[in-house]
């Protein structure tokens, strides 16, 4: 798809969809290889419908602190339902009730599209080439600068009464301690926790090591301590270990497989919608393995994934739900394999293990393992997460997926 000189980045992804709507004919699968009969029925019961109802007509400061498993039963937690909608939005049974319910009124008009997934659109390429890097673009070219390699950790603060007025940012600037001041005139707008910090990587023979500290909260020096220290000096600010404070219940793991032709290839195009190099939908998001131990999804999105990325290559996506169950083939947990044994467990899990090694040559695997991958999904409750502009506060907001809105 080749748009005209003017036309915009929205225009491409409204354009790249409407040429090529999403759709799978695979969305789950089960027993090595075979596809679930009709995934597009939720398989609810009576009784089950009303639990998916009545959550919808609780008030949100009824579910403080609840978690998922605490309204639904064991039957619609094993239900086509929840194998759809946890996989597809990365919830865990111990995560918010709250969050799950605001999900739930987010994406009800687009229930029709949820089995076979033609509710979802996607950009030509990966997020970051499509979005993120015009984006800055446009916003260097307007005069904006982008610095790297900083990271502000606090805040000063001239107080009056109730009010909070930010004076000057602390902050690492390559490697060094700064205090960059904070005029009169200025607005400051800060993000509070990240949902990618502290990823560790891995590759082929190598499992990814995660570095804990003894209470299990981040390092100092990371992408939660700026909201951290911000809590340690008023209430207003919410209560950022709500959210980062147990990266057992916050973490999963994800896998990019760069593949060459080989029976995995030809396996995934069996279940795809279009030819994998066509460059039109392939898979239509992710297809989930519901006796995974491990609850496995893969993904192969329109191709190239990269530009320049050659055309015989496909790049796959894999991701793992429970990270402390070893898997069907493998009798390790996802994050103590190498790519190679994730490799393995997949293969398991589409019915080619026996070609294993005709595929390992073939493929490179990159892990990556992220302990607050769906922190921003912790139970929470009120005052747990700051205001967007915290009560007293004259020149700070705050933005990301850790602050309280309308």
């Amino acid at each position: 798809l080749e748009l005209p000189e003017g036309f915009s980045v929205l225009d491409e992804y409204r354009l790249a969809n409407d040429v090529d709507p999403n759709w799978s004919k695979s969305r789950l699968m089960h027993r090595q290889g075979e596809v679930v009969a009709d995934f597009t029925r939720f398989g609810l019961n009576r009784k089950q419908q009303w639990e998916v109802i009545s959550l919808l007509l609780k008030r949100k400061d009824e579910l403080d602190d609840l978690t998922i498993q605490d309204h639904f039963s064991e039957g619609f937690l094993a239900s086509n339902f929840w194998f759809l909608f946890r996989s597809m939005f990365a919830f865990e049974n111990w995560h918010s009730l709250l969050e799950m319910k605001l999900y739930m009124h987010r994406f009800l008009d687009s229930i029709d599209g949820f089995g076979d997934m033609s509710a979802l659109v996607f950009p030509k390429f990966n997020q970051y080439d499509s979005f993120v890097r015009p984006l800055a673009g446009l916003l260097a070219a307007k005069g904006v600068m982008l610095r790297l390699d900083t990271t502000v950790h606090d805040m000063e603060f001239a107080t009056r009464g109730t009010q909070r007025t930010v004076t000057a940012l602390k902050a690492q600037v390559a490697g060094e301690a700064q205090r960059l001041a904070v005029g009169e005139r200025d607005l400051v707008i800060a993000l509070t926790g990240s949902m990618t910090e502290d990823t560790v990587y891995g590759d082929m023979d190598t499992a990814p090591v995660l570095h804990r500290t003894g209470d299990g909260l981040p390092p100092e020096r990371s992408g939660w301590t700026l909201w951290r220290n911000l809590a340690r000096q008023a209430p207003v600010f919410g209560r950022p270990e709500k959210f980062c404070g147990d990266i057992d219940r916050s973490m999963w793991e994800s896998a990019t497989l760069t593949c060459r032709p080989s029976p995995l290839v030809d396996r995934l195009r069996a279940l795809s919608v279009n030819e994998p190099t066509s460059g039109r939908t392939v898979t239509g998001g992710i297809i989930t393995f519901t006796d995974s131990n491990w609850v496995m999804s893969i993904t192969i999105n329109r191709q190239p994934h990269f530009p320049g990325q050659p055309h015989d290559t496909v790049v796959m996506w894999v991701y793992a739900l429970l990270m402390d169950q070893p898997g069907n083939a493998v009798a390790k947990t996802m994050p103590e394999c190498t790519g190679r044994e994730i490799l393995a467990e997949l293969c398991h899990h589409l019915g080619i293990a026996g070609q294993l090694d005709a595929i390992v040559p073939h493929t490179k695997v990159r892990t990556a393992l992220m302990p607050y991958i769906t922190a921003q999904f912790m139970p929470r409750a009120a005052g747990d997460r700051p205001r967007v502009v915290p009560e007293g506060c004259t020149n700070l907001a705050l933005v990301g997926q850790f602050v309280e809105t309308a």
